[in-house]
């Protein structure tokens, strides 16, 4: 299973599109891929808004005009516009299918604005590593947190949570560009 976490900030509704892919990564030399994800879209309660097996049962031609359809039919997508708030997508397999799968929201207007993204899963060493990418648009610098949270997650009643999380920063060229382990108070200040 895994879970993305996003917030939609200002007063207006955003439209989204939340995509789980599995097959498709495949195609990126990851053998163990889950072979039909399925994705659940939560609020802040709780509440499931959408759920969508195969992306060509509901929603194919919204999906499609936005140049974001997966490439394999048995991937889940869902497009929804949605108030300000805290949502969840849950992504899991047919049929308690396990496998690698990717969990993507996707901006689909300029109204309001995504202002949190957070994921969640299991994680350890070798492969089995959490991995979360960032498109940034425009010109402007500005500044973005990056935090990998492990025992403070226990207090959530997370079970199960990493002892010492490690951050590895990489820009599109596969170059790391920054790195934390045991993030301390001295680094706070900067």
């Amino acid at each position: 299973m895994a879970i993305a976490g996003f917030i939609i900030a200002r007063d207006s509704p955003k439209s989204v599109m939340v995509r789980a892919l599995g097959p498709t990564l495949t195609g990126f030399g990851i053998a163990a891929a889950l072979s039909d994800p399925m994705v659940d879209l939560r609020d802040g309660a709780g509440n499931r808004i959408a759920t969508n097996d195969n992306w060509k049962d509901s929603q194919q031609q919204a999906i499609a005009e936005s140049g974001f359809a997966p490439s394999n039919d048995s991937e889940a997508v869902i497009v929804s516009t949605l108030a300000p708030g805290n949502y969840t997508a849950i992504v899991s397999g047919k049929a308690n299918s396990t496998g690698v799968s990717l969990v993507e929201v996707y901006e689909l207007d300029s109204i309001g604005r995504l202002l949190k993204f957070s994921s969640r899963g299991f994680a350890g060493g070798d492969d089995n590593v959490i991995i979360a990418g960032v498109i940034l648009k425009g010109s402007d610098n500005g500044t973005i947190c990056f935090r990998a949270l492990g025992p403070s997650l226990a207090g959530f009643g997370v079970q199960g949570v990493l002892a010492n999380p490690r951050l590895d920063l990489f820009n599109t060229q596969g170059t790391k560009v920054g790195a934390n382990d045991n993030w301390t108070l001295a680094e706070e200040r900067h």
